[in-house]
């Protein structure tokens, strides 16, 4: 059995704080109010007249289902008792995987620009028959001065419509480097980060089995004092799980008491049993 509490032992609310002597942690368990004499004969009598269903007729997996206590955490330590004992009082998180590389941004379409002209060339046919003398001098320089002309419209219509044209594409090659220098900066940062990434992750990871080892130490007998639940046949939900009565309420017996109630069930169902008529 269990040690009564002594006077260095810190009652508070549903629960009592006392102090491991070897490595001056604090032990936590839940405060589990024993009963009078009147409220053991009370629950002897419900035991064996079925009014009262106790969680060792249960499943021990079955029990958050049957009763509803259980599972909406009512058997959990209270974020105000862990905040008194923890520090911090939520585990550290650890950190997942690195970020993935930055993805660069794309460039900014490039601009349309007008085209250097083709520019049309003298016939082969006509500059073969100058040659030899097919045609007269007058028709041959007729035709290249028509190209001539032709050539030198296109120009100048090539050179009025690239007028400003310098500097689009300039803009535009200053837009597309400023992405290249803001992904080459993503990229630098991204490497600060990663850098020592697993080792900083390892680190934390100890740092939260630490902390899960020390709320386990802590927190171990948290419930050591539960005998057993019991719940009211008369407030049991309308339905059932695999056959057991579920219920939203329940009452907590302490350990002392259960083993006094659980004797003295066993010792009046053995005397009902034996009873003479």
């Amino acid at each position: 059995m269990e040690p009564e509490n002594t006077e260095d032992d810190v009652v508070l609310e549903n629960w009592t704080i006392t102090t491991d002597e070897e490595s001056g942690e604090p032990r936590v368990r839940m405060t589990v109010p024993k009963r009078s004499q009147e409220k053991l004969r009370e629950t002897v009598v419900g035991l064996l007249d079925g009014t009262l269903y106790p969680s060792v007729a249960v499943p021990r997996n079955l029990i958050p289902m049957v009763y509803m206590p259980v599972a909406f955490g009512g058997f959990c330590v209270p974020e105000k008792c862990r905040k008194l004992v923890m520090s911090p009082e939520e585990a550290p998180e650890v950190p997942e995987d690195p970020p993935e590389e930055p993805v660069p941004e794309s460039h900014p379409p490039r601009p349309a620009v007008t085209a250097e002209p083709l520019l049309k060339t003298y016939s082969k046919d006509l500059a073969f028959k100058a040659k030899w003398g097919d045609i007269d001098e007058d028709e041959w320089d007729a035709h290249r001065a028509e190209i001539d002309e032709a050539n030198e419209k296109l120009k100048a219509e090539y050179e009025l419509a690239i007028i400003g044209q310098e500097e689009v594409l300039g803009a535009w090659v200053a837009a597309c480097e400023g992405v290249d220098l803001k992904h080459l900066e993503a990229l630098r940062a991204h490497g600060e980060l990663v850098e020592g990434w697993e080792a900083r992750k390892q680190e934390a990871q100890k740092v939260r089995d630490g902390w899960y080892a020390l709320h386990g130490r802590i927190f171990g007998k948290w419930a050591a004092d539960v005998g057993c639940l019991l719940g009211d046949m008369k407030s049991a939900a309308p339905r059932s799980i695999n056959g057991y009565p579920m219920f939203f309420a329940c009452s907590i017996i302490h350990l002392e008491d259960w083993e006094r109630v659980h004797a003295a069930v066993m010792r009046e169902s053995a005397r009902m049993q034996e009873m003479e008529i």
